[in-house]
Formats: C-alpha cells, sequence, structure tokens
C-alpha cells in the first residue's frame, strides 16, 4: 500500500498498489522491457511526473513523501501521486493502460446538428460518433476528437472492451483488397494494412480478432497480432460469431469435407473428427429473454452435436458430452412456459436438456428448476396476448409489445423495487419505465440502460427537442446520467401531489 500513514490529517483514499519494491530511478529496466509497446508513452510520463515531484520535495521515491514538511506536500500532491502510482502497477501487472475512469459520473456533450450520432457506454464514461458528411469522428466525454477517419470510413461494431473502446472502420473502396480495419485504445490491431474481412470480439475483457486477408482462410488473432489455433486458419465459422467463456473464446467451425468442429480456446474439442451437424440455441442474443454468451459457464450447454453415427449428443463447451451416453435419436429447439430447451427423444420417451447443462425427466422439473435456481432477469414474449412479459422468479409483468425498446444490446431490462426499469418507444422518441410509471424522456435516441446498484442505475441517451420534424434542425446533447431510484419516485410522487 502506498504509505500516507504517517499523514492521516491529510490522506486520501487508500490505494492497493505497492510500490515498495520498483525502482523509480531505474524505471527503465525490467519492468519497461516486459511491457508491450504501446503502452510505454503513457508509462513513461506517468513515471516521469512522479520523479519530478519527488525531485521538487527532495526526495528519490514517493513513499518518503510522507516524511517531507518543509515544503509539506499538499492533499491535491499526495492524491495525484496516488493516482499516478495506481496507473504504473495497473501496466504492470496487467500489461495494458487502465480504464479512462469507472467512476459513474455524469456527463453532458453538445452534439453538432449536422452530424449523424452513436454512443458507446464505456462504464464510468462514455464515446461517440459523429457521422459529418466527409468524415466520421470518435470522441470522448468531453468533447475530444480521440480518432477520425475521411470521406467513405463507417465507424462500426463500437464494443466496450474492459472500459476501452473497440471498433471496426470499414472503406468500401472499389478494388480494396485490404477495407477492414480494427482499432482498439488508440492502436490498430493486426496487419495496419487491415484485412479483407472480420469481426471484432471482447472476450475477458480484451479484444480478440477475427479477420481474413485476401486469398487466405479466417484467423483468430489475439490484441499484438499472434495467431491463435490454426496458423492456417478456418474453412468456415459458423455465424461468424465468438463467445466468451469464462474469458475463454469458443466458436463452431466446419471443414471443406462438411464436418462441424467445437474450438475452445485455440484448441479443438469434442469428436476431433467432427460432427454432421450441430443446433446451437443459448448462445444467440435473441433480446427476447436476454440468454447470452458472454461468460457463461464451461459446465453450461454449448450446443447438440449429432455424430457420425446419426445419434445427437449435447455437448458442454469443454466438448464433454452429458446425459444419455447413447445418445438420442432425435433434438429439437423447444419452448415451455417461455424457456428455451432442447427437447431430445429416444423412441417414445423423451427429455428437456437445459441451458445450465442438466437433463430434466419432462416439462414441469424444467420449469420448477428455472423458477426455484435462476438468478437473472429475463424478458419472454407471451404468444397468446402478443405482450412482452418480463419476469424475475414468481414476479411477472407485461407490457404492450408495439412500445418495448428490444435494442440496441446495452438497453437492458432489469428490476428495482419490485418492477422492472425499462426502455419504451412512443413514435419517434423513447422514454424509460418503472413498472408504470414513465421516469424519465422524451430522448431523441437511447444507447445504454443498465443498473449499477440496488438504488442506482445509468443511462446514456441523446436528448431533443420534442416536436421537430427533423432531429438535424434540434438542439442536441448527448447525455450519460446516473439516476437514483428513490429520488426520481419521490419527485415524481411530489408532481404527482401538486396536480
Amino acid at each position: 500500500m502506498f504509505p500516507f500513514s504517517q499523514a492521516e490529517h491529510r490522506q486520501p483514499e487508500p490505494s492497493s498498489a505497492d510500490i515498495s519494491s520498483f525502482s523509480f530511478a531505474e524505471y527503465g529496466g525490467a519492468y519497461r522491457r516486459e511491457l508491450p509497446g504501446y503502452v510505454l508513452r503513457d508509462f513513461d510520463a506517468y513515471v516521469q511526473e512522479v520523479l519530478e515531484i519527488c525531485k521538487t520535495h527532495g526526495v528519490k521515491h514517493p513513499k518518503e513523501l510522507v516524511l517531507v514538511t518543509n515544503p509539506e506536500p499538499s492533499f491535491e500532491t499526495l492524491s495525484r501521486v496516488q493516482f499516478l502510482v495506481d496507473h504504473i502497477l495497473f501496466i504492470i501487472q496487467n500489461k495494458e493502460l487502465p480504464p479512462e475512469s469507472m467512476e459513474e459520473q455524469s456527463y453532458e456533450l453538445p452534439v453538432p446538428s449536422d452530424v449523424r450520432v452513436d454512443a458507446l457506454d464505456l462504464g464510468g464514461t462514455f464515446v461517440a460518433v459523429f457521422s459529418h458528411t466527409r468524415k466520421e469522428d470518435i470522441v470522448n466525454h468531453q468533447g475530444k476528437i480521440i480518432d477520425s477517419f475521411p470521406l467513405h470510413a463507417a465507424v462500426q461494431d463500437l464494443k466496450n472492451i474492459g472500459g476501452r473502446a473497440g471498433y471496426s472502420v470499414y472503406r468500401p473502396l472499389r478494388g480494396e483488397p485490404h477495407a477492414h480495419s480494427f482499432h482498439y485504445n488508440g492502436q490498430i490491431l493486426g496487419n495496419p494494412e487491415g484485412y479483407s474481412a472480420g469481426y471484432l470480439y471482447a472476450i475477458g475483457g480484451k479484444p480478440l480478432l477475427l479477420a481474413q486477408s485476401p486469398g487466405e482462410k479466417m484467423k483468430v488473432l489475439r490484441v499484438d497480432g499472434s495467431l491463435v489455433g490454426k496458423e492456417d486458419g478456418y474453412e468456415e465459422i459458423r455465424q461468424h460469431q465468438l463467445f466468451d467463456v469464462k474469458g475463454k473464446f469458443f466458436f463452431f467451425w466446419r471443414s471443406k469435407h462438411g464436418k462441424m468442429h467445437l474450438n475452445l480456446d485455440g484448441e479443438e474439442k469434442g469428436d476431433v473428427q467432427g460432427y454432421d451437424n450441430v443446433l446451437c440455441s443459448f448462445l444467440a442474443d435473441t433480446r427476447e429473454d436476454h440468454i447470452i454468451a458472454p461468460l457463461v459457464s464451461p459446465t453450461m450447454t454449448a450446443c447438440v452435436a449429432q455424430a457420425q453415427n446419426g445419434l445427437w449428443y449435447p455437448l458442454r463447451f469443454n466438448g464433454e458430452p452429458f446425459g444419455d451416453p447413447e445418445g438420442y435419436e432425435k433434438v429439437y429447439i423447444d419452448f415451455y412456459c417461455n424457456y428455451r430447451h432442447y427437447l431430445a427423444t429416444k423412441g417414445e420417451n423423451q427429455w428437456c436438456i437445459g441451458e445450465n447443462g442438466t437433463v430434466y425427466k419432462n416439462y414441469q422439473e424444467l420449469a420448477a428448476a428455472f423458477k426455484t435456481t435462476s438468478v437473472k432477469e429475463s424478458l419472454h414474449q407471451d404468444a397468446d396476448s402478443e405482450n412482452w412479459i418480463m419476469q424475475k422468479g414468481e414476479k411477472t409483468f407485461s407490457v404492450d409489445e408495439s412500445y418495448f425498446v428490444t435494442s440496441p444490446p446495452d438497453v437492458h431490462v432489469f428490476w428495482m423495487r419490485d418492477a422492472p426499469i425499462h426502455a419504451m418507444k412512443v413514435g419517434k422518441y423513447y422514454y424509460v419505465n418503472h413498472g408504470k410509471t414513465k421516469l424519465l424522456g422524451p430522448f431523441a435516441n437511447l444507447f445504454a440502460l443498465r443498473p449499477i446498484d440496488d438504488d442506482h442505475f445509468s443511462l446514456l441517451a441523446l436528448e431533443g427537442k420534442v416536436g421537430a420534424d427533423r432531429l438535424e434542425d434540434e438542439k442536441r446533447t448527448l447525455v450519460k446520467k446516473v439516476i437514483d431510484l428513490d429520488v426520481l419516485l419521490a419527485e415524481k410522487e411530489a408532481a404527482a401531489d401538486v396536480l
């Protein structure tokens, strides 16, 4: 810990950083040699600033600052040194730059009237894409341009990767073999010339690239450009999607012989000879029930695969089969009481295979298990009433489907005070509701809505003038707001009493 104990009257918040063994005078030694090149500029700047502060107060190491009395370091100086030390230690331990800020705060950013806007919530802060007529700018929460691309470039696939923005840039120029480039934290991933096709993913809080160079197969690349898995690449990757399994990536790929293969973190799993067919239901983000692949457990159901003997086997992410060791004759994707599962049959017998990697004897056992063990909020469509049913355990809430907002993926449904927080779209404007109570809005667009704790949630939205025919003519502001639900409900109740 950064030892401020001898100056408790001016002590900032405690730090977990341990700098006792770090030699600031010889920072260019082993620590620096182990760091990737793209972090060195910031690392050097942090260390140099610490050295300058130490020099000003006549010491060689920041841990000695608490002993100085003339001149005594100010609270602001000690806070700044602590900030720098925390960042230095983060870089040494993680071999990457720390996120800009993960503290939840509210921000406002004016938006030019002549641009289209996309925005990404990064937790503490946000970034936005301003699409002008002849260029695309990526700006931070302070409006500073952190990247810019010329005419005909399109910024796509914004992702929050460990508190930093990742994105791809597509340049649809005729005859251009390297139309796609991939960007993260101020650096270009992989080949700086770009790729003919590719996709950017967030796996374990770090970027992973599925990219194809002209005339080559798809390959999996880490942030430093190193290959993972088959060096010659893969013929066809199922749905061009990779999934996060506790920080490891998982995907299906099809060989030139038509066989389906399972791959976990670059290693083939299950039958290395492949499978005739694969059913994958639980991995897709359908927005109906928020069954999303990131951070799933390795023991959960990855898929159901048809082996070369014609029988079907449910498989975990490590390729391990479970259930009947002799397999099943037929498998279907099925629903019961809004619970998605596989229905496996053999003769006249049938079983339900749940996403949690369990085989249930019947529908009732499946439904009972989900009601008692499920801890995540879910959202289901009731086909009979054409309503969306939001459910948490035994609690349900219904809303007309014509008003429910199911996209973008950062707009979540979650429960607070026994009712769901959810987004509504009425006409061209967005609102945020708590059950039947309208909390916030109208917004010209809504980019993120997510819980922080039991009492607070945050949103990222574009505020605009209601009633205008053209959003381009409005005075618009991009806002990141942290909302205290109790305060907001009290304000709503007070306003209702006045009326």
